[in-house]
C-alpha cells in the first residue's frame, strides 16, 4: 500500500504559489474578455444610439400630432360652456 501512495505523490502536480495562481486568474479573466468582445463584435448590428433613437421618437411623435390637428378632416373643438 505505500508503493501506492509513493507512485501518487510522484505524479502529484505541487500547489500553485499565489503569485501563479493570481496570473491564472488573470490569463482566464482577459481569454474571457476577449472571446467576450469578438462575439460581441462579430454578431454586431448597426443601431442607431439611444439619444438618436428618443431624439427619433420625439420627432416623429411631434410631426403625427401636429399633422392630426392641423388636417382638413380633423374635428374642430367644440366648446364645453355655451
Amino acid at each position: 500500500m505505500d508503493e501506492l501512495k509513493l507512485i501518487g505523490a510522484a505524479f502529484a502536480e505541487p500547489e500553485p504559489t499565489p503569485e501563479a495562481a493570481a496570473a491564472k486568474g488573470r490569463d482566464r479573466l482577459l481569454r474571457l474578455t476577449c472571446e467576450a468582445r469578438t462575439a460581441r463584435l462579430a454578431g454586431a448590428r448597426r443601431s442607431w444610439p439611444p439619444r438618436c433613437r428618443s431624439g427619433a421618437v420625439a420627432v416623429t411623435l411631434t410631426g403625427g400630432i401636429v399633422v392630426t390637428q392641423v388636417s382638413p378632416g380633423a374635428p374642430t373643438r367644440v366648446p364645453l360652456h355655451t
